[in-house]
């Protein structure tokens, strides 16, 4: 679809974010049907600049086996502080070296952390109301350190950068919040005041949808720009934000239940049958 609608009317650079998308070239089509589009800056954000997180998660997925097998050894917090280390000193390293494509729209090894840390609140979440999984010495020392080091290391990047820190480590930040919130939610309430504010059924229903609205939004965004926002010739860019998203965000909502519909949820029956004895 993205490669249709690029050769029809989304070929051209119009100063919208949709630009990091062009040009698209033999070699952004053939990393990207191989899903290593991430590995090369030329080509990780071409052909629709959100897939290039593509390429991490699919990464990520034949690296679970090794992860599982680490997390089974070492246990959900050690196993936590062990990957975070090395995929962060990972990053660092591709980045000093200049190889893998170590930009925020890259290789992203430090992601590998932030999956584990959704593997450990799955292992370690409620099993029934009001249940916890204490931690011992060892693993309180091992998550303590991990995040003195990153706290440390985020100062150290707020002085070099006069404020700015790089968002593999903000990310990190962001994934023990999480991991926190998943783990103690359901004690502080949090899980029954959000579904008091947003109705469950409502809730499944765009989470069940949540990845093909992330796969066809981008150039649906810029279709709504180039035959509504662009002919309004509105001056504010408040007003042209809300048109954008009122008219944008709806479109790409319907394509992405037809999708959601005529494609994924085939393509996950077409997996279980494969996987079923």
């Amino acid at each position: 679809m993205s490669l249709l609608l690029i050769q029809l009317c989304l070929g051209e650079r119009t100063g919208t974010h949709w630009d990091f998308s062009l040009p698209v070239t033999e070699g952004s089509v053939i990393t990207h049907l191989l899903l290593i589009h991430n590995l090369w800056p030329q080509y990780a954000v071409t052909l629709n600049h959100a897939y290039w997180s593509i390429g991490v998660e699919y990464q990520l997925y034949l690296l679970f086996p090794l992860l599982l097998w680490v997390q089974h050894r070492l246990g959900p917090w050690k196993s936590m502080a062990v990957i975070t280390a090395f995929a962060y000193s990972l990053w660092q390293l591709s980045h000093k070296l200049h190889v893998g494509n170590a930009s925020d729209f890259g290789a992203s090894p430090y992601y590998w952390a932030l999956f584990s840390m959704g593997m450990s609140a799955a292992r370690l979440g409620p099993r029934g109301p009001g249940s916890t999984q204490e931690m011992s010495l060892t693993d309180k020392l091992a998550v303590s350190l991990m995040a003195l080091t990153m706290g440390l290391w985020w100062a150290v990047e707020c002085m070099r950068y006069h404020g700015h820190v790089a968002d593999p480590i903000f990310s990190f930040f962001v994934g023990v919040f999480t991991l926190l919130v998943l783990l103690y939610g359901r004690q502080i309430g949090l899980f029954a005041l959000v579904s008091r504010i947003w109705p469950r059924p409502l809730l499944r229903w765009i989470g069940a949808r949540s990845f093909s609205l992330y796969l066809v939004h981008a150039p649906l965004l810029q279709l709504a720009w180039l035959w509504l926002v662009q002919p309004l010739h509105l001056q504010s860019a408040g007003d042209q934000v809300l048109v954008e998203m009122l008219t944008g965000g709806t479109l790409s909502l319907l394509v992405a239940s037809l999708f959601y519909r005529f494609i994924e949820q085939p393509s996950h029956e077409w997996s279980r049958r494969l996987t079923s004895p």
